[in-house]
């Protein structure tokens, strides 16, 4: 099996822009439940994400001096101040984990996904536009598909070519493992209220809501291993407020890369 395309030495299938769900989101567990059994890319991708921008740039060669502001894998400070100008642009907005689709690679071949939804979605188009017009020069005409932003869950068969499950069945099963519900459509494409993973309405629209307010700097050493979060940028006027993950994560002495 062939590996991907060559790129040209300022881009690197090593360097992602990405967003990543919080730990502490409700259904992150539930999700990474789901991809550590279905996701064949959970261990180069271990976080559950939405990516933004891959590859993306070639971070400069790490710097030999301990006392370094610069994390190894992050790009540099000129590309670091690019991009918080455009994210400086943005509000911090809320999307909706709540509909499940698929792309459908072959017929043989398919990928469950969370679709982000809501009034936030649009923003999130507009965002990922905006950084990838930035870096337009760098980056190419890309591949023609445009975005769609998407967090994936698994991979799948054909309808018909059942070597694997067929996505219906996969989102049927997804959904259930969720947000409690056997039908992913439900007639409108969203879990049922009042039902399963909480009784109350506002607790299911609560837990499907997914604050947007920074995004996350990934990179890997080699192309087989995992990417970690090396860096992160806030979206305008959140400053600098650590999330809860990440203090306890400090505390403890896990956290190991720097916030930006």
């Amino acid at each position: 099996m062939s590996g991907p395309p060559p790129l040209p030495p300022h881009l690197s299938y090593k360097s992602a822009l990405i967003l990543s769900l919080p730990e502490s989101h409700p259904l992150h567990d539930r999700i990474q439940r789901i991809r550590k059994e279905y996701d064949s890319h959970v261990n180069r991708w271990p976080m559950a994400h939405v990516t933004l921008i891959f590859p993306f740039l070639t971070p400069p060669p790490s710097l030999p001096s301990p006392d370094s502001s610069i994390p190894p894998g992050l790009p540099s400070p000129t590309a670091l101040d690019r991009l918080g100008a455009i994210l400086s642009q943005f509000q911090p907005f809320v999307v909706r984990l709540e509909t499940l689709d698929h792309f459908q690679h072959s017929r043989k071949s398919s990928t469950v996904y969370i679709e982000p939804t809501g009034e936030g979605a649009e923003l999130l188009v507009d965002l990922q536009g905006r950084l990838e017009g930035e870096f337009r020069e760098e980056l190419g005409k890309g591949d023609g598909r445009g975005f769609h932003p998407h967090l994936s869950l698994g991979q799948g068969g054909g309808e018909k070519h059942q070597t694997k499950s067929p996505p219906t069945r996969l989102k049927s099963l997804f959904s259930q493992q969720l947000w409690g519900s056997p039908d992913p459509l439900n007639a409108s494409g969203h879990p049922p209220r009042g039902s399963g993973a909480a009784d109350e309405d506002v607790e299911v629209g609560s837990e499907c809501e997914w604050l947007i307010d920074r995004v996350q700097l990934v990179y890997r050493e080699g192309y087989k291993d995992p990417m970690r979060v090396v860096g992160e940028l806030s979206l305008g006027g959140v400053g600098e407020r650590e999330t809860e993950e990440r203090e306890e994560s400090r505390k403890s002495g896990e956290w190991e890369v720097g916030a930006i």
